[in-house]
Protein backbone atom coordinates (compact mmCIF):
# COMPACT_ATOMS: atom_id res chain seq x y z
CA UNK A 1 0.00 0.00 0.00
CA UNK A 2 1.15 3.49 -0.80
CA UNK A 3 1.15 6.34 1.71
CA UNK A 4 -0.67 9.45 0.53
CA UNK A 5 0.39 12.73 2.13
CA UNK A 6 -0.30 16.43 1.76
CA UNK A 7 -3.59 17.90 0.59
CA UNK A 8 -4.25 14.96 -1.75
CA UNK A 9 -4.72 12.84 1.36
CA UNK A 10 -7.99 14.71 2.03
CA UNK A 11 -9.42 15.69 -1.36
CA UNK A 12 -8.68 14.50 -4.92
CA UNK A 13 -8.25 17.94 -6.48
CA UNK A 14 -7.23 20.42 -3.82
CA UNK A 15 -6.42 23.11 -6.41
CA UNK A 16 -10.00 23.15 -7.74
CA UNK A 17 -11.44 23.17 -4.22
CA UNK A 18 -9.07 25.97 -3.15
CA UNK A 19 -9.90 28.03 -6.24
CA UNK A 20 -13.63 27.77 -5.60
CA UNK A 21 -13.25 28.59 -1.90
CA UNK A 22 -10.92 31.49 -2.66
CA UNK A 23 -13.36 32.96 -5.17
CA UNK A 24 -16.24 32.57 -2.73
CA UNK A 25 -14.12 34.24 -0.04
CA UNK A 26 -13.32 37.19 -2.30
CA UNK A 27 -16.99 37.47 -3.21
CA UNK A 28 -17.97 37.57 0.45
CA UNK A 29 -15.18 40.02 1.28
CA UNK A 30 -16.12 42.51 -1.42
CA UNK A 31 -19.85 41.80 -1.16
CA UNK A 32 -20.19 40.49 -4.71
CA UNK A 33 -22.86 37.89 -5.38
CA UNK A 34 -21.59 37.80 -8.95
CA UNK A 35 -18.20 36.51 -7.78
CA UNK A 36 -19.87 33.91 -5.57
CA UNK A 37 -22.07 32.74 -8.44
CA UNK A 38 -19.01 32.65 -10.71
CA UNK A 39 -17.29 30.37 -8.20
CA UNK A 40 -20.18 27.91 -8.29
CA UNK A 41 -20.44 28.15 -12.09
CA UNK A 42 -16.71 27.45 -12.36
CA UNK A 43 -17.03 24.47 -10.05
CA UNK A 44 -19.87 23.03 -12.10
CA UNK A 45 -18.01 23.64 -15.36
CA UNK A 46 -14.83 21.99 -14.04
CA UNK A 47 -16.84 19.06 -12.66
CA UNK A 48 -18.71 18.45 -15.93
CA UNK A 49 -16.21 19.46 -18.63
CA UNK A 50 -12.72 18.86 -17.25
CA UNK A 51 -12.83 16.36 -14.41
CA UNK A 52 -14.08 13.36 -16.44
CA UNK A 53 -11.18 13.50 -18.90
CA UNK A 54 -8.61 14.09 -16.14
CA UNK A 55 -9.89 11.14 -14.14
CA UNK A 56 -10.07 8.89 -17.23
CA UNK A 57 -6.42 9.69 -17.89
CA UNK A 58 -5.51 8.87 -14.28
CA UNK A 59 -7.39 5.56 -14.49
CA UNK A 60 -5.54 4.72 -17.72
CA UNK A 61 -2.19 5.54 -16.14
CA UNK A 62 -2.61 4.10 -12.65
CA UNK A 63 -5.48 1.60 -12.95
CA UNK A 64 -6.75 -0.05 -9.80
CA UNK A 65 -4.45 2.04 -7.64
CA UNK A 66 -6.24 5.23 -8.73
CA UNK A 67 -9.67 3.59 -8.48
CA UNK A 68 -8.94 2.64 -4.86
CA UNK A 69 -7.81 6.21 -4.19
CA UNK A 70 -10.98 7.54 -5.85
CA UNK A 71 -13.15 5.30 -3.63
CA UNK A 72 -11.47 6.57 -0.46
CA UNK A 73 -10.91 10.27 -1.14
CA UNK A 74 -13.70 12.68 -2.05
CA UNK A 75 -13.51 14.97 -5.05
CA UNK A 76 -15.04 18.07 -3.47
CA UNK A 77 -15.64 17.20 0.17
CA UNK A 78 -12.55 16.35 2.18
CA UNK A 79 -12.05 13.07 3.95
CA UNK A 80 -11.10 14.62 7.29
CA UNK A 81 -10.13 11.23 8.69
CA UNK A 82 -7.49 11.22 5.96
CA UNK A 83 -7.17 7.48 5.52
CA UNK A 84 -3.76 7.44 3.83
CA UNK A 85 -3.62 3.69 3.19
CA UNK A 86 -4.55 3.54 -0.49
Amino acid sequence: MRLITGPYKYVRNPMAVAGVLQTIGVGVWIGSWTAILAAFAGAILWNVAIRPSEEADLIDRFGESYLAYERNVGCWLPNLAGDSRK
